[in-house]
C-alpha cells in the first residue's frame, strides 16, 4: 500500500511525497511549475469536468462531473489509451457511480473520512483524512493499493487471439482479488473492533 497527497494548492503537500494528485482544470487547476514540485512522485491528474478527454481521474462531487457523467468520460479515456481510468467520489455515491458504469471497466478512489488508513468498498484508493487541515496548509491523505493508479496504455494485441483474451481474463481477475483481499481486510478490522467492545 502506498500513501497519496492531494491538494488545490500543491505547496501545502510535503515535498517528499512519492504520490501525488492535482488538478488539469477548473479553479484550482495546478500550473506546470506545481506539477515540477514533484519531479519522482507519481502524479496523478484529476480533471473536474467529464467534457475534457484528459486526466486519469473524474471527480465526481458536488460542482464537478455527475455520476451520469462517469459512463461517458471512463469510455472517451478508454479510446484515447488509458486503459482503466479512475472515478472519485464520496463513499455515499459510490452506489450511484457503480450503477450507472455496471459493465464498464475502471477503479474507484473513494472519499471516506474515517481518519484511518483504509481501503473502503472495494476501493483502489481512499481519501480518509486531511491532517493539515486548519494549520496553515491543506491536504488530503489516500491510501493506495500499489497498483494504482493504472495510468498505462494499453498494450498491443498479442499475435495469438487467444493469448490476449487470456491475458484481459487473468488482468481482470487480479483486480477482482485485490478488491476482495481489501473487502476481507476491512471485515476483520470491523470484527475486531465489535468484538473489543
Amino acid at each position: 500500500m502506498r500513501t497519496m497527497y492531494d491538494s488545490v494548492t500543491a505547496a501545502d503537500i510535503p515535498s517528499d511525497a512519492k504520490v501525488v494528485a492535482g488538478y488539469i482544470n477548473g479553479r484550482y487547476a495546478w500550473s506546470e511549475a506545481d506539477w515540477a514540485r514533484f519531479p519522482s512522485a507519481q502524479q496523478v491528474r484529476i480533471t473536474i469536468t467529464a467534457a475534457t478527454n484528459d486526466g486519469d481521474v473524474l471527480d465526481v462531487e458536488q460542482g464537478d462531473a455527475t455520476p451520469d457523467e462517469a459512463p461517458g468520460w471512463i469510455r472517451a479515456r478508454q479510446a484515447a489509451g488509458l486503459a482503466v481510468p479512475t472515478i472519485y467520489c464520496s463513499r455515499s455515491v459510490l452506489p450511484t457511480v457503480r450503477a450507472v458504469c455496471d459493465g464498464l471497466r475502471y477503479d474507484v478512489w473513494t472519499a471516506d473520512y474515517t481518519g484511518v488508513p483504509h481501503l473502503g468498498d472495494g476501493s483502489a484508493a481512499t481519501q480518509y483524512a486531511d491532517p493539515a487541515f486548519g494549520s496553515g496548509g491543506h491536504y488530503d491523505v489516500s491510501l493506495c493499493a500499489d497498483w494504482w493508479p493504472r495510468t498505462d496504455a494499453p498494450s498491443q494485441p498479442e499475435a495469438d487471439p487467444l493469448v490476449g483474451a487470456l491475458a484481459y481474463v487473468c488482468d481482470d481477475l487480479g483486480d477482482q482479488l485485490d478488491a476482495l483481499v481489501a473487502e476481507l481486510r476491512r471485515v476483520r478490522v470491523q470484527f475486531l473492533g465489535d468484538r473489543a467492545q
